[in-house]
């Protein structure tokens, strides 16, 4: 008589035979094979007396636990080999553990550092600007006293009230690209900007000077 059950899972190389007799009944003899095939563990018991069969299942019961043991082994050390556990398979998922854990901390470093990055340079476009705005508004203010000074200035001859209204009129030009400049979002750009209307109002000054010797 044969009896057989399969569909447990095993590693390659498995091939484990067994051979169990009853005690006090040498007349029933069980046969436990566990062999590879196709990744498959087939298992089959030969009975030589089946009126002995219900006596020995207690046996046949450890034997299978046994063939259990070709499962194939994994990661988890809950299905690995007898008692669920797999001491090889457990090193290994703790050292992917160690492995995931080291690579996440690489990566929160590399987002700190670049987080840290991008503050710096925050504050010190944010400082940047302040010191611009700062240097508008002295501009601002001194071309508004260049104006001043220039209405106050007596033509009296024709050339002298031409020149006058000309440097008025650059003057009013200076004062608006001053406007205009601390709308520029580029802390670079706007800082050439200021420059280049400071060299107009220093130029303006000297044009003014020459316009009292006249």
């Amino acid at each position: 008589m044969l009896f057989t059950t399969g569909g447990v899972a095993l590693h390659a190389g498995c091939n484990m035979k067994v051979t169990v007799k009853c005690t006090g009944h040498s007349s029933a003899l069980f046969m436990v094979d566990c062999a590879a095939q196709a990744g498959r563990c087939s298992m089959k018991v030969y009975v030589g007396d089946f009126m002995k069969l219900k006596e020995c299942v207690p046996v046949i019961c450890i034997v299978i636990c046994l063939c259990s043991g070709c499962a194939t082994q994994t990661t988890d050390p809950h299905q690995g080999g007898l008692f669920s556990y797999n001491p090889d398979a457990y090193k290994q998922r703790i050292q992917d553990r160690k492995r995931h854990l080291s690579n996440v901390e690489q990566q929160n470093a590399a987002l700190q550092a670049e987080t840290d990055r991008l503050e710096s340079e925050k504050t010190a476009q944010t400082r940047e600007l302040a010191a611009l705005k700062k240097e508008m508004s002295s501009l601002s203010a001194s071309t508004a006293s260049l104006e001043k000074k220039v209405r106050t200035v007596r033509a009296e001859t024709s050339a002298q009230k031409r020149e006058r209204e000309r440097i008025l009129s650059e003057i009013s030009k200076v004062q608006s690209s001053l406007k205009k400049a601390d709308d520029i979002p580029d802390p670079e750009e706007q800082r050439l900007e200021i420059e280049r209307l400071k060299k107009k109002r220093d130029l303006l000054e000297k044009e003014v000077s020459d316009l009292m010797l006249l």
